[in-house]
């Protein structure tokens, strides 16, 4: 059976069996499922009281799995496709040669222009695309972090070097160095997604762990980042 619990400005729904044992068991699954196991004859309430104690674990849980990367759609870079910027919708438009204007990217009139030598050609289509996402990392990136770096410095003196590249397993990664390398895919998201991660890895350069400390540091560098979070995740799946 389907149950849930509210814990602060979230829900928690959890899948509920009972089994013939004497503990009751609480588990995350990779795509962020809760299951619950509980002793035959266990009283709901009960169940709910156990899932709430946990709740903080499980956020933990889910927060870690949700940091690998998410899925997304497969693309053909075709007329008439969508593909997001900076939080908004794009429709694509490929043209083939055309006159005075070099193989790339504009965005023009809410549509994304792109221009090439072989539009059957996804894969070329796609580095072109890719290209232009990367310009656009560039001017943006580096000024989200600047307008977050003075409040890290409350809690970090450190060094701290930005870098950014395709990642395939993470939004965004820090090392006890000082840097942080963002997934150029987060150019999709709204600027407030991209300023979480930031955030989150500014973070981790004080806790390198998601252990109480450090998500006790987030929730107070960012109020209610759950939300954000899971606009992140909803938008790029």
């Amino acid at each position: 059976m389907r149950d849930r619990i509210h814990y602060g400005t979230s829900t928690i729904d959890f899948d509920l069996t009972f089994a013939e044992r004497k503990t009751m068991g609480v588990r995350v699954e990779p795509d962020g499922e809760v299951f619950v196991v509980a002793p035959l004859g266990t009283q709901t309430d009960k169940v709910r009281d156990k899932v709430l104690s946990k709740a903080a674990w499980i956020r933990r849980q889910r927060d870690y799995f949700l940091a690998f990367y998410p899925r997304r759609s497969e693309r053909r870079y075709v007329s008439g496709e969508t593909h997001y910027y900076l939080g908004k919708q794009y429709r694509l438009k490929v043209h083939g040669d055309l006159p005075d204007v070099p193989e790339g990217v504009k965005l023009s009139a809410g549509y994304l222009h792109l221009t090439t030598g072989s539009p059957q050609d996804a894969n070329h289509s796609r580095e072109l695309l890719n290209a232009w996402y990367l310009r656009q990392a560039e001017r943006h990136f580096p000024t989200l972090l600047a307008a977050r770096l003075p409040r890290a410095r409350t809690y970090y003196t450190g060094p701290v070097e930005l870098r950014w590249r395709w990642l395939k397993n993470r939004w965004g990664t820090c090392s006890r160095s000082g840097v942080i390398t963002l997934n150029l895919e987060l150019i999709k998201a709204p600027t407030v997604c991209i300023e979480y991660v930031i955030v989150h890895e500014l973070c981790h350069l004080k806790h390198f762990h998601h252990g109480k400390e450090f998500y006790a540091l987030l929730e107070r560098e960012w109020p209610g980042w759950e939300v954000v979070k899971e606009r992140l995740e909803r938008l790029l799946a």
